[in-house]
């Protein structure tokens, strides 16, 4: 399919569901893959030199149902990706998003480590492959584009520069205050 028409297809499927946003789409259709409430949970992506951290933390360290959900959801989801399965987050984002077709042809270069946390979990991406590290620099930017007030984190230097196919460069500039 042609950018253009996978864009608008994007953006019919927005208007149909009611949601304003992008980020109100991908919120309100997080429980498609997230079994744990996204209102009550901070994603964190981080980008680091060699990959990335992603975190799920509750707001509420009281929240022991959050948590435990959490943790079971980053444990599974690491070991799917650590065979090359991103079915998930491709469900939720969209098959062309940013990184993961890499991700998954490469899947043995990338390194992927699950840790769970008192408020949550988290998971390490690393590579010494600079085609997968950048694969998750663009995978974590896309995320935190998409999960907006869910999700904080800190963008990789180029993402001003290289706007992903199928994302309108207005709004993604306008989104990463380039």
């Amino acid at each position: 399919m042609k950018p253009h028409l996978l864009a608008g297809t994007f953006l019919l499927l927005i208007i149909l569901s009611g949601c304003a946003t992008r980020q109100e789409y991908i919120h309100d259709r997080g429980t498609i893959v997230m079994p744990f409430d996204l209102s009550s949970t901070t994603h964190v992506f981080q980008v680091i030199e060699n990959g990335g951290l992603q975190q799920v933390t509750v707001k509420n360290s009281s929240d022991l149902q959050n948590i435990i959900l959490i943790q079971e959801h980053l444990a599974e989801i690491s070991e799917e990706f650590a065979k090359g399965n991103f079915s998930d987050p491709k469900m939720l984002h969209g098959d062309d998003m940013p990184g993961v077709s890499i991700l998954e042809e490469k899947y043995e270069a990338l390194s992927v480590s699950y840790t769970p946390l008192d408020n949550g979990a988290q998971i390490l991406y690393s590579s010494s492959d600079p085609e997968v590290v950048q694969a998750i620099h663009d995978w974590f930017d896309a995320q935190l584009m998409d999960h907006g007030a869910d999700a904080t984190g800190e963008f990789n230097s180029s993402v001003c520069d290289e706007v992903p196919e199928g994302h309108p460069a207005d709004l993604w500039r306008l989104h990463h205050g380039c």
